[in-house]
């Protein structure tokens, strides 16, 4: 099994999660993220378990609320997983990989702006705190 099959499986189970867990369930759960049960600070990733199941049962308000990638992120996990679910299935390359190189300075800028705005929601929670 290749790494892209590996994070293909990953990818779907993920999404398969993410409609599986009830939205109640997801908004009243434990936090789980170290750097905030440690510090009572939110990381980059904080929100984002919770805004795939938003996005997946529809509620893209709460979604964007909990984390503003996490749709976004969310959607490029379902592009992945049936473009390379259908190269699986079909058994011969569909282009992703030529795809997914020709977007990559695009997916680094949007990682750029990722923790970018993890810092700028880190530096608003330590500026609320005081």
């Amino acid at each position: 099994m290749t790494r892209t099959t590996w994070l293909w499986a990953a990818s779907l189970g993920a999404l398969t999660t993410s409609f599986a867990l009830s939205p109640a369930l997801a908004s009243h759960g434990p936090i789980v993220c170290p750097l905030r049960l440690v510090t009572g600070l939110p990381c980059p990733g904080c929100g984002l378990v919770r805004a795939f199941v938003a996005t997946a049962h529809g509620d893209l308000h709460d979604a964007f609320a909990l984390n503003a990638f996490g749709p976004i992120a969310w959607a490029a996990l379902a592009i992945f997983v049936a473009w390379y679910g259908a190269e699986l299935v079909a058994r011969r390359s569909l282009g992703f990989q030529r795809s997914l190189a020709k977007a990559r300075s695009g997916l680094i800028l949007l990682a750029a702006a990722w923790i970018g705005w993890g810092v700028v929601r880190l530096v608003s929670a330590l500026v609320a705190r005081t």
